[in-house]
């Protein structure tokens, strides 16, 4: 991290892309905020007003987003940039580096980005557990595939190499690898395709959140309902996972060491890993909050705001973060998944807001609507969040709630015949 060169007691955060929320915990930290997004229409109105500014930009395009805030700098004189979404993060760290204002540096940001290039960097090391090859072609693809699945002849994992939200995410063995392959559009073969052999164990996700350097572990996270194959869509999450002191040391250790190589310094992270044994398996990181709304439960379950704190960080105020991490409560979150069609019904039962600890409960499509076939995170159909002070309660009511949200998605031949 570097400083502002500016000398300037009122702290000002450019905020890269986000939602309503994320704005106003920025507005909650910084004296100025000035906000960089693509489609501003979709935040409050009330919230852009708070801004000192606020810029329409592509947030995908890292060149006119470094030549936006170059422009605005010497007026606004940042502080700090941020982002908490997977498309801003390489523009914001662009930014970062042209300013020499307080964030993470691009080449860390991009190494969390890239799957192939974060594997590179780890290779040789004690976190190099997962044997894996990088494709650019069909050929060089199918090749991977038969290698890294001798002798046994399981399948394996092929992804894009910068996907993110479970995007093209899929097991593919020998018999399959010809079909699957040819799925590919040719600029994801371009962009690159990382084929790691499939690792069995229980999938959790490490959240943490770094300062100035110093990495300090918030929480594990469980995935509930594994992904399945072949297109591993995340059904739910449980916070914090219930795992033996030693365990979690382990887990931390084997993060921080992660982190401190790939530079990551500021802001919080959010790695998936799979428990197989006694072995920790890396699959990827993210220098940003986990998604599925997993910042909201780790907000419920510790009482503390650790996007806040990060941004806080950042303009150099003061970081309430204790040194230890015991939660008070446990929060999940479960979505509805299904094969998709013209819904003919979607509703929520009114009996769900007496579940015990119901934060919310929210339809993703409506009646006359369209819902695609689950087969990434943005095509699940519905989600509901609760909290409490038990475990296994709260299970039984996440499996409540669920079954009372109904969505009937028409068969694509009945609706064709209709």
């Amino acid at each position: 991290m570097t400083s502002n060169p500016h000398i300037n007691d009122r702290k000002c955060l450019l905020l890269v892309g986000g939602w309503s929320a994320i704005v106003e915990k920025a507005l909650r930290v910084a004296d100025d905020l000035v906000l960089f997004h693509g489609t501003p229409s979709e935040i409050d109105p009330s919230l852009q007003a708070a801004c000192r500014a606020v810029e329409t930009v592509d947030t995908r395009d890292e060149v006119a987003c470094i030549a936006r805030a170059r422009l605005l700098h010497p007026t606004h004189c940042f502080t700090a940039v941020a982002a908490v979404r997977d498309i801003d993060c390489l523009a914001t760290a662009g930014i970062c580096d042209a300013l020499g204002i307080a964030g993470n540096s691009r080449h860390a940001v991009a190494l969390t980005r890239n799957k192939i290039a974060m594997r590179k960097t780890l290779a040789g090391g004690a976190l190099d557990t997962v044997g894996w090859m990088a494709a650019h072609d069909r050929t060089s693809a199918r090749a991977a595939v038969e290698r890294l699945s001798t002798p046994s002849g399981e399948p394996v994992i092929v992804k894009p190499a910068a996907g993110r939200g479970s995007l093209d995410v899929r097991l593919v063995s020998r018999e399959t690898a010809g079909a699957i392959l040819q799925s590919y559009p040719d600029k994801a073969l371009a962009d690159g395709l990382i084929v790691e052999r499939f690792i069995g164990g229980a999938e959790y996700s490490v959240e943490t959140v770094s300062l100035n350097g110093c990495h300090h572990l918030l929480g594990v996270t469980e995935k509930l309902n594994p992904p399945r194959p072949p297109y591993f869509v995340e059904e739910g999450h449980l916070f914090p996972a219930s795992l033996e002191d030693a365990r979690l040391a382990d887990i931390r250790d084997r993060i921080f060491l992660l982190l401190d190589a790939l530079s990551i310094t500021e802001g919080v992270c959010h790695t998936e890993i799979k428990l197989d044994g006694d072995q920790m398996h890396l699959i990827e990181t993210h220098a940003r909050p986990g998604g599925d709304r997993i910042w909201r439960l780790m907000e419920l379950a510790l009482g503390i705001d650790p996007i806040e704190i990060g941004f806080a960080a950042l303009c150099g105020r003061p970081a309430a973060l204790p040194s230890s991490m015991p939660a008070n409560r446990f929060a999940a979150i479960a979505y509805l998944c299904g094969e998709g069609g013209p819904v003919s019904e979607a509703s929520l039962d009114g009996s769900i807001r007496d579940i015990p600890g119901l934060v919310e409960s929210r339809l993703l499509f409506q009646t006359g609507m369209v819902a695609p076939p689950t087969r990434d995170s943005y095509s699940r159909h519905a989600f509901v969040i609760l909290t409490g002070p038990g475990e296994t309660a709260l299970r039984g009511n996440l499996e409540s709630a669920l079954s009372r949200i109904r969505i009937v998605c028409d068969p694509p031949a009945r609706s064709a015949l209709a």
